[in-house]
């Protein structure tokens, strides 16, 4: 089902978490089916990072690490962006429940 380019994609942004073999595999078919405007891909810890920051009351989150390869990985945390409502399913997907 590819959208034609006077359709926009039913989708502007698609941010998959790990960019390994299968995260690769699922954003090259998301573009070329049309699915997305564009396709982010980051790391579990920028993902978790970019979460935190994302938090409604906006903490400053400490990274405790002196692993170069962690320390490059921070900027990363910024590319994510978070709508407060994906925010809030992903806290109810951790929680297992759902927030009144």
């Amino acid at each position: 089902m590819s959208h034609s380019n006077s359709n926009p994609p039913p989708f502007e942004t698609l941010t998959i978490v790990g960019v390994g073999l299968l995260g690769g595999s699922i954003a090259r078919a998301a573009k070329q089916r049309g699915l997305v405007q564009r396709v982010i891909g980051v790391g579990r810890s920028a993902a978790a990072l970019s979460w935190i920051m994302a938090h409604p009351a906006r903490p400053i989150p400490i990274v405790g690490t002196q692993r170069p390869e962690r320390i490059a990985e921070i900027p990363d945390a910024l590319t994510p962006r978070w709508t407060r409502a994906d925010w809030y399913r992903v806290l109810e997907a951790s929680m297992g429940e759902t927030l009144p």
